[in-house]
């Protein structure tokens, strides 16, 4: 998963994961929601990131 995380990135700075939810009314919101997810998602990937970075030190 890191090789094809690395070539996507490489390739046009888009990673893609597959994401597995099993509660039918979060699927369908996400499914309403969708065009949103992935700049939801980014966001709080990078706030997690800087976050870890500050725990680090």
């Amino acid at each position: 998963m890191a090789a094809q995380i690395e070539k996507n990135a490489t390739n046009d700075e888009e990673i893609s994961v597959v994401v597995k939810i099993a509660d039918r009314e979060v699927r369908q919101w996400m499914n309403e929601h969708g065009d949103k997810m992935g700049q939801i998602l980014g966001n709080f990937i990078v706030d997690i990131y800087k976050a870890n970075q500050i725990i680090k030190g």
